[in-house]
């Protein structure tokens, strides 16, 4: 069978061009790879634009090692939203056009992550979190 979509997850601009000039007539429809404040991605994002590839970004609380869901710039947003500090790393994704894939198995959590979509970061709070 012929491949007609594919995506790639965890590629850098080196991985991303690397394939494309292996394989010019099959370029990736989707690059899921980790993005948040703490690892904004910029470079990577502007290839996928560049080339017509959706960014979708995983881990966007955070990973083990930082304390995204603790830092001060995040606390505050959520505190002046009266919001949770996850809505607002996952918003500050939401308002760049980048999907998400949050995921939970807490119902309380699970409930928030659908609570996005009436509500905005000023642009202001957007440029203090990146």
């Amino acid at each position: 069978s012929t491949q007609r979509h594919g995506g790639v997850s965890n590629y850098q601009v080196k991985h991303l061009a690397e394939l494309m000039a292996r394989s010019p007539a099959v370029k990736p429809e989707v690059l899921q790879n980790e993005f948040h404040p703490y690892l904004p991605q910029t470079e990577i994002r502007d290839m996928c634009r560049q080339h017509g590839i959706h960014f979708q970004a995983y881990s966007s609380l955070g990973t083990g090692s930082s304390d995204l869901l603790n830092d001060p710039a995040v606390v505050a947003i959520a505190s002046e939203l009266k919001r949770t500090c996850g809505q607002i790393l996952l918003k500050f994704s939401l308002q760049q056009d980048i999907c998400i894939l949050p995921k939970s198995t807490n119902a309380n959590h699970i409930r928030e992550n659908v609570d996005l979509f009436d509500w905005s970061l000023s642009d202001s709070q957007m440029k203090t979190l990146s």
